[in-house]
């Protein structure tokens, strides 16, 4: 138990389920992936041009992904799936995304199979360009199922962050099928550190990143 162990405050990045910091008695600071993500994003892509770029996710994501979206400006598109433990058998998406970049949001990706169909799906609606971002790369089994898991996904660029240390022989496979950036946390770790040494503010990084971002669409 971390508490047990002695700590005295937890410093951690998109938990699965925020209502778990609610189990321990010390101070949790819970930091943001997405803004990690749509950095790497703006390196691959124009981000201005919002008439050709929407942001989807599944619905249990719906409510981060959407707030990026308004800031950017761009259209949301929530994906829904019919699911038991790590097998989707339903996935539809839920508008428009034929000749768009699609950017899919979400927390963390296990085997893929919910990304996989999702994807697929989009496809055959008709997008042009498939970018997905995902803070957490559990990379479970049956990710490299080249029908149902990770690896059979129609993906041009896969963004992940290094929270979880990247497996070298899984992300060579996935380099074969296609494009992946691994973004460093180390910097917004760094700085949230500093801000609690300090006194200062955690949140306030991100309000920062929001108004950066902001400014750069209003250009």
């Amino acid at each position: 138990h971390v508490v047990a162990s002695g700590a005295q405050r937890i410093l951690t990045m998109d938990l699965h389920a925020g209502a778990s910091q609610g189990f321990v008695d010390i101070p949790v600071d819970h930091l943001y992936g997405p803004p990690i993500l749509i950095d790497e994003l703006s390196r691959i892509i124009d981000l201005s041009d919002g008439s050709k770029i929407c942001f989807a996710s599944d619905l249990g994501y719906s409510k981060v992904t959407s707030h990026y979206a308004r800031i950017f400006g761009f259209d949301y598109v929530p994906c829904r799936k019919r699911r038991e433990p790590n097998i989707v058998h339903e996935a539809e998406v839920i508008g428009d995304v034929k000749g768009k970049i699609v950017v899919y949001m979400d927390d963390m990706i296990d085997t893929g199979g919910t990304v996989s169909k999702f994807c697929k799906e989009m496809k055959r609606k008709g997008a042009e360009k498939i970018i997905v971002a995902v803070t957490h790369a559990v990379l479970g089994e049956t990710w490299d199922d080249s029908e149902t898991g990770l690896l059979g996904a129609p993906i041009d660029t896969l963004i992940i962050t290094d929270t979880i240390k990247p497996n070298r022989d899984k992300i060579s496979k996935l380099k074969e099928k296609t494009n992946v950036v691994i973004a460093s946390t180390a910097s917004v770790f760094a700085t949230a550190i500093r801000e609690i040494s300090i006194g200062g503010s955690v949140g306030s990084m991100f309000e920062e990143w929001e108004r950066r971002m902001e400014r750069m669409v209003k250009k």
